[in-house]
């Protein structure tokens, strides 16, 4: 199917860029991946979801995880599904090269940065080729999907290529297989029985002195290859396999390598030498073809000649095994897992045939030199996945190093990871000297070759080969200083330098930006080759920085680097030069070693120390004369250093005579920032130092004494006060610091305030109004005092606030008693209301201030003064039950028959809320227990609806009529109907009638019968409950639009909603169990139809008639049969 869809792809063949060859491979290769049965896991799903929002996805994971596969199966998705053109790649080169704009295109890259072992030299194409691919990539019809091994992908190197990697899914943490996901892949290539055996296993490892154990479904990170492995392989148990498969996979090849005939094994060494990848053209009589064959052939026992038929015989034997053929083309090792296991195994075994024919990717990535292996800081996990090359075994190994440089792999030689290491470097240095035509080999390749191998070099610290580049081939050193100086290869920047190279050469790096060898290495630390370059005549300060918006010095003042910044200072770089914030990034023009010209649009070196805290290079910087008052984009260095909360620093620029007073036109003063955060001890800095405490900030003219008061900074106030700070400035609200500490409930302030030897009359009458109603807010009584006995201030005015409270009103609102007093003895009003009428009175009684209450009555306040609801002091304090607040009224003589704008009575709320004793007060006092509300509703019937039973007595033995009747003609009683048993036994004690009907047809029996009360039904049985009244109507519905009957006794109730105890008390009592509803269904009959076999039974016992029929002529046991209740039916039948 892939084969003829991709055929029929939108790109015509006239204009196809990919090559009608590596077409035909990439068509067999998406054929291969086509037919892999795919578990689709989370993993998969979030790289389906980052391809369709990004253009570049990497999916990252350790081998075997199942990188692969998911991006394959994602592009397929793609392919299929959004008609993408998939293209395999192995190289940013191709993906240029393939690139079709008019096409939708999805380049598949595996392992795009080597696999092993990170390759440079993709690393720097990626690099090289980046710009234009990201160019590619913004036309939104070109995806790129690519898989890398987890140690690559955090390597340094790789982390250069950020622009190309920042959306990523790592396969081996946050989308790492879960126990399902393992289910699911594992049931596509094991059957149920192995799937079995497996779930069974556990293995344990001891891990800080607890075992944890896993499962194999969780052990193993590359368990999506295990399970494709087993079924083709069948080398052992599942058991075994599961439990080591390593180990699985390496007795195999020992068994093969010591089997009679070696021919597999001596197959699969073939795959060595082409790095995994046999292309069938291969496989000719070529001269070199013949030469591997030969060198196998002498390595192992064969029982016939080793021909390259012999070779393609093995590999068709081989094939779905260790060898997979894609399509008609090349043959692999099934998964690079497997090949790097065939790999050390034959460097274990094989050692010399493994170093004179493998491929050199294998040679440079898999060999490690012991000298090498001693001194090497990578993880032990790497170390484990490399041949370690003995002292004895070293010549034999430079020797093939040699050999690949005189054949043209000099790339891969110098790319070697080892190079790092100097003794490495010490001695293939001093073979090649020795024994390699080094020159004839370089001058072979070409100039764009050459550069990336000598930049190579120089990041690798090859001083030795870069002096060769340069000496004898007469590389340019473009960009070789800028190289040396980014990486810190110490020794090739003085050899370059010793060279006569610039030092203060440009170098263009991406968008256009332009920077300079001391720029790079001041950015990234590199202290000794800083010092060279300055010792070199490198200039810190050039005529004109291009094109960048930082220096060497700003840029290391922001990194912290203390000797960097001081190199450059006593090279006279000068620590004024700012840059210019409003600019796109560069065209900054500088004048050398002139007066700076500051705008608020700049930054210099001393805020990007501030900025990130260094505070010793912040001093380092001040005495080399940089300026503490500088004004920038972000104000000062004083204000920048303050907002940071940098004590030391603040204290360093006051030193230095910073300015604690100066403020942008849109900065806060420091010490208004100081004291906003609450930073004491900054504050006592700047106020040490002349800060203006009364320095107002301009966009709302508050003080600082203003905020610290608003964020209850109190020993912040009492410095700010000590310094004579000013408690009565307006803001820009015409509000004091005096009004502010009121506003914000900041008591201790507003008290430390008002203690200072001020009059307190420089405010005005409107202001001293809103303070009283403050200070009695929040119980300042000194204060109330004081303005009411040295100001002309109106304790009555209630204009000043949202809810018009007087300041009496407040205070008895929040029992203030204190307050209260003193306004009391300075003869404020008590009955003076707020906005919704409510006197002191009222909001004292609401909360229950008892005190208050009984203050404001002794100085006369009325009593009987309702507000907007009609509601009066005594009614809101009976409603919340205050007792003694409600007794305090009475005394007073306050009405008791007002009401609310309801009209409901105060007994009749009393009763409601369940107050009994204010109830038994109420009506001690002469009010009527028996008094109806807008309803007809009296204190009994609300009292008996909510169950407050103490109320209920309360009612009961001040004589109320217990029958009497609401709007709805339901007695007392009747409102029972919830199960309130105690009320029930109390109405029966005071003469309740419990067979009384309501207009609506119904008895207390039937609502508790309908409700199912067992004990209230017992109850009301006991009091000879009228028996005229058991085969009554039950219940008569009124639904608000129309009239209807429900034709039902409470014995056929009882039985239908399956009550059975009620359904027994009722046949105990001698009720009919053959009473029948309009349509004559017994009790019986009822029973058989909802299926209640024990309802049957019971009646059955009470000698219910089994053959009565209903008016449809059906009997109990025709409904039984009809259900298939089995046990109804034989009971049935019993009694019959």
């Amino acid at each position: 199917m892939i084969r003829d869809t991709l055929t029929c792809s939108k790109i015509e063949r006239s204009s196809d860029p990919v090559p009608k060859g590596v077409r035909r491979i990439n068509r067999e290769l998406i054929e291969d991946w086509e037919k892999d049965q795919v578990a689709e896991t989370r993993a998969i799903k979030r790289i389906a979801e980052l391809i369709e929002t990004e253009n570049f996805v990497v999916a990252v994971g350790s081998s075997g995880c199942g990188k692969s596969t998911s991006i394959h199966y994602v592009a397929l998705q793609l392919y299929h599904q959004q008609g993408y053109d998939i293209i395999p790649v192995h190289s940013p080169e191709e993906v240029r090269q393939y690139y079709y704009p008019e096409c939708k295109q999805i380049y598949v890259v595996d392992d795009m940065c080597g696999k092993s072992t990170i390759d440079i030299n993709l690393v720097n194409c990626w690099g090289r080729q980046s710009t234009e691919i990201q160019k590619m990539l913004k036309n939104q019809k070109v995806k790129i999907l690519s898989s890398c091994r987890i140690h690559i992908f955090q390597d340094r190197l790789f982390k250069n290529l950020s622009s190309l990697s920042t959306v990523s899914c790592d396969l081996t943490s946050d989308y790492r297989l879960t126990c399902d996901e393992r289910k699911a892949i594992a049931s596509i290539y094991l059957t149920k029985g192995e799937m079995k055996l497996i779930e069974g296993m556990f293995s344990s490892e001891l891990k800080h002195q607890k075992i944890i154990y896993k499962t194999p479904f969780q052990h193993f990170d590359f368990f999506p290859l295990l399970c494709s492995v087993f079924p083709t392989e069948k080398l052992c148990s599942v058991r075994d396999f599961f439990e080591n498969p390593m180990q699985v996979v390496r007795d195999d090849l020992t068994h093969l390598i010591n089997a009679y005939d070696q021919k597999t094994i001596a197959t699969l060494t073939f795959f060595t030498v082409f790095n995994n990848t046999l292309y069938e053209n291969l496989l000719s009589k070529t001269p070199s073809i013949k030469h591997v064959l030969e060198c196998i052939s002498n390595h192992f026992y064969l029982q016939q000649y080793f021909s390259i038929q012999c070779v393609k015989s093995e590999l068709d034997n081989l094939n779905r095994s260790y060898v997979k053929k894609i399509g008609n083309s090349f043959y692999r090792i099934i998964h690079d897992k497997l090949f790097e296991i065939l790999v050390l195994f034959l460097g274990e075994h094989k050692f010399d045939l493994l170093l004179d024919i493998a491929h050199s990717n294998i040679i440079r990535d898999m060999f490690l030199v012991k000298s090498s292996l001693e001194t090497n800081i990578d993880s032990v996990d790497h170390v484990k996945t490399f041949i370690e090359v003995s002292e004895q075994n070293e010549p034999s190994y430079f020797n093939r190093l040699i050999r690949d440089i005189n054949n043209g792999f000099i790339k891969n030689v110098f790319n070697n990871k080892q190079m790092k290491h100097s003794c490495f470097r010490d001695k293939i240095f001093q073979k090649i000297k020795c024994e390699s035509n080094i020159i004839s080999v370089l001058s072979n390749l070409s100039r764009s070759d050459l550069f990336l191998l000598f930049k190579s070099m120089i990041r690798q610290g090859f001083c030795e080969m870069v002096a060769v580049l340069i000496d004898y081939l007469n590389i340019a050193a473009e960009h070789a200083l800028y190289i040396a100086s980014d990486t810190g290869s110490t020794n090739i920047v003085k050899l370059l330098l010793d060279r006569d190279i610039y030092p203060d050469e440009w170098i263009s790096i991406r968008n256009g930006v332009e920077k300079t060898p001391l720029f790079i290495a001041s950015k990234h630390g590199h202290t000794e080759v800083v010092k060279l370059l300055l010792e070199h005549g490198s200039d810190p300060c050039l005529s004109v920085w291009r094109r960048v918006k930082n220096t060497p010095l700003y840029v290391a003042s922001k990194n912290g680097y203390i000797d960097i910044v001081k190199l450059l200072l006593n090279h006279g770089a000068d620590p004024n030069i700012s840059i210019d914030m409003k600019l796109p990034y560069g065209y900054l023009p500088v004048a050398k070693r002139k007066p700076p010209t500051h705008s608020e649009d700049n930054e210099s070196p001393v805020y990007a120390a501030i900025d990130n805290e260094h505070s010793e290079v912040v001093q380092i910087l001040l005495n080399h004369k940089a300026d503490p008052s500088f004004n920038g984009w972000a104000g000062t260095p004083l204000y920048f250093a303050v907002k940071k909360r940098n004590t030391e620093i603040v204290k360093s620029l006051l030193i230095q005579k910073a300015n604690p007073n100066y403020s942008g036109v849109y900065n806060k003063p420091p010490l208004y920032i100081a004291s906003e955060n609450g930073d004491t001890e900054i504050v006592k800095l700047l106020l040490t130092y002349k800060g203006n405490p009364n320095i107002r900030f301009h966009g709302d003219k508050m003080s600082p004494l203003h905020i610290a008061i608003e964020k209850d900074h109190i020993e912040i106030v009492c410095l700010s006060i000590s310094h004579n700070a000013n408690p009565y400035a307006f803001d820009k609200d015409n509000k004091t610091p005096l009004f502010v500490a009121l506003d914000y409930g900041n008591i201790a302030a507003f008290r430390l305030i008002a203690s200072i030897k001020k009059t307190i009359t420089v405010d005005t009458e409107h202001m001293l109004s809103i303070i009283l109603y403050h200070a009695s807010k929040y119980g300042a009584t000194d204060v109330v005092n004081s303005l009411l006995e040295h100001t002309n201030v109106d304790g009555d005015d209630n204009s000043h606030n949202e809810y018009k409270f007087a300041p009496l009103g407040v205070a008895s609102l929040l029992g203030n008693k204190e307050v209260v007093t003193t306004l009391l003895d300075h003869r404020c009003n008590p009955n003076i209301a707020n906005m919704n009428k409510e006197t002191s009175l009222f909001s004292a009684s609401y909360l229950g201030h008892t005190d208050i209450v009984q203050l404001l009555l002794n100085a006369y306040a009325n009593p009987n003064i309702s507000n907007t609801d009609n509601l009066t002091p005594v009614y809101t304090a009976l409603m919340l039950g205050h007792i003694e607040i409600v007794k305090i009224l009475l005394e007073k003589n306050c009405d008791l028959n007002s009401t609310d704008k309801y009209y409901e009575p105060l007994v009749f709320v009393a009763a409601s809320n369940g107050h009994a004793e204010i109830v038994k007060l109420l009506v001690e006092n002469g009010c009527d227990p028996c008094v109806c509300k807008k309803f007809k509703t009296t204190p009994l019937h609300e009292a008996s609806y909510k169950g407050h039973s103490e109320t209920v007595k309360v009612l009961l033995e001040n004589n109320p009529d217990p029958c009497i009747i609401d709007k709805e003609n339901d007695s007392p009683l009747l409102t029972t109907f919830e199960g309130q048993m105690k009320i029930v036994e109390l109405g029966m004690k005071h003469i309740y009638d419990p067979c009384f009907l309501s207009w609506y047809q119904k008895t207390p029996l039937c609502i508790a019968t309908y409700l199912g009360h067992t004990e209230i039904v017992k109850l009301l049985l006991q009091y000879n409950t009228n028996s005229k009244l058991k085969n009554r109507i039950f219940l008569k519905h009124n639904n608000n639009r129309f009239m209807f009957l429900f034709i039902q006794t409470p014995l056929l109730h009882a039985t239908w909603a399956g009550y059975t105890d009620i359904l027994k008390l009722y046949l105990e009592h001698s009720w009919d169990p053959n009473i029948s509803n309009s349509d004559n269904q017994t009790p019986l009959y009822i029973a058989a139809s909802v299926n209640n076999t024990e309802a049957a039974k019971i009646l059955l016992e009470y000698e219910s008639n089994p053959n009565i029929c209903s008016k449809d002529r059906k009997t109990p046991l025709f409904v039984a049969s009809a259900n298939g209740n089995t046990k109804i039916v034989k009971l049935l039948l019993e009694h019959n």
